[in-house]
């Protein structure tokens, strides 16, 4: 027997223990050093340096193997190709209401400009593609008229209603918070808008669990003050007083967070992320809290293109996901529909193998992107290398949002 080449190994800062993560059969557990290590022996000594129960334990959850290397790979190989079949490009209709609410009353959106919005991102999905609606809200108030528009447009299509507020456009949604208009809200805040009244921030995202609606929070603590800190931190406690499950975010745009290292243990801390790794931890996420599906995030995955309407000015624009330039106005989207689609048609499994090296890298079903093309690195080996430490940064942060979000199943830890 022998360690999986699917096998990450990540040491847990300021403990005894490792987290072992199965990238092929998506096992997470937390193990002894002692264990971790055994495991990174080479040469058939992983199996003869554990006793029988550890073996045999650590073999079920995947992380020895009698299969050989190459024939992993296979397997991995045969994974990616069934996962860029099924994969679905998606499409985010973003409804961005203007910072004055005074402007929704004034702009010539209705419901005629925005029925169009939903054709057209019906054109640029075709019948494959997945559709999403966030409407953008940072005010205390918005049009009912616009907003009754495009809940009654979302509800008709069965298609996922996912609102983007910050702390004011919380208060905004109450005239719709119930789960049939929308199960989720993302909370988005920063140094310019984060507010210390504690209690009305606490008060005002109980209210949307208590309507059946899950409030995730992500918090960009640049520059944020340290009584901004503490308010956050407070409001993430007194959330979970009442809704253990409550996820907070922290997360800065520098590199080399200074907290990243910080104890998991540390309670007076706020474990921070990179922006650029929340992927990495929302990967981990679900494969720990939704161990029984499939939750592959490959490589080659790509976030939605956006189609975002302009409430203010009534202004339609394209984004596309892969950075080229934006399309404006209504008419040149919809004449660009049909090239849109068929671009997103093209990338086969066979493409995507032949023009990459990461098909070979035991992280290629999980990154969630093309690392290697983003970052530069020169080789699979030292990606593999810098991914790993971006899993050991996001730990703190894992296991801060697990206390209320996980309950583990008996097979979850090999103990010594």
């Amino acid at each position: 027997m022998d360690a999986s080449f699917h096998l990450a190994s990540v040491p847990i800062s300021q403990t005894d223990r490792y987290l072992l993560f199965q990238t092929l059969r998506g096992a997470v557990d937390i193990v002894p050093a002692d264990i971790a290590l055994a495991l990174k022996r080479s040469e058939h000594l992983a199996s003869t340096s554990l006793s029988e129960a550890e073996a045999d334990i650590l073999t079920r959850r995947g992380y020895l193997t009698d299969q050989l290397p190459e024939q992993e790979r296979q397997q991995s190989r045969a994974a990616l190709r069934l996962t860029a079949k099924q994969i679905r490009p998606s499409i985010e209709m973003i409804f961005r209401f203007p910072p004055d609410s005074s402007l929704t009353a004034k702009s010539a959106v209705g419901a005629d400009l925005i029925a169009e919005v939903f054709s057209i991102a019906a054109e640029l999905a075709r019948e494959e593609g997945l559709l999403m609606v966030s409407p953008e809200i940072t005010t205390p108030e918005v049009g009912r008229e616009v907003m009754n528009h495009i809940v009654e447009a979302a509800t008709q299509r069965d298609y996922p209603l996912l609102p983007q507020v910050t702390i004011a456009g919380l208060g905004a949604l109450w005239p719709w918070l119930k789960s049939e208009n929308f199960r989720q809200v993302t909370l988005s805040t920063n140094n310019t808008n984060m507010s210390l009244d504690v209690q009305a921030v606490t008060e005002k995202i109980v209210d949307c669990f208590e309507n059946q609606v899950y409030v995730s929070w992500k918090c960009t603590v640049d520059e944020m003050s340290v009584e901004q800190m503490g308010a956050v931190r407070a409001v993430c406690e007194g959330v979970r007083q009442k809704y253990s499950n409550f996820m907070l975010l922290p997360l800065s745009e520098k590199r080399e967070t200074p907290s990243a290292a910080s104890s998991i243990a540390t309670e007076n801390v706020l474990p921070v992320i990179e922006t650029e790794n929340a992927v990495v931890l929302s990967t981990l996420l679900r494969f720990i809290t939704m161990p029984t599906m499939i939750n592959y995030n490959p490589f080659f995955h790509t976030d939605p293109d956006k189609l975002i309407l302009d409430i203010g000015s009534a202004g339609l624009s394209y984004e596309s996901a892969t950075g080229n330039l934006p399309i404006e106005g209504a008419d040149a989207v919809r004449r660009s529909a049909a090239s849109i689609a068929a671009q997103k048609r093209e990338k086969s499994w066979e493409a995507i193998e032949q023009t990459s090296q990461c098909p070979a890298c035991r992280f290629s079903l999980v990154c969630g992107r093309d690392w290697i093309g983003k970052c530069g690195y020169s080789s699979i080996d030292q990606c593999a290398t810098s991914f790993e430490r971006r899993m050991e940064q996001v730990l703190p942060l894992l296991f801060f949002n697990l206390r209320g979000n996980w309950r583990p199943p008996e097979a979850s830890q090999v103990k010594a």
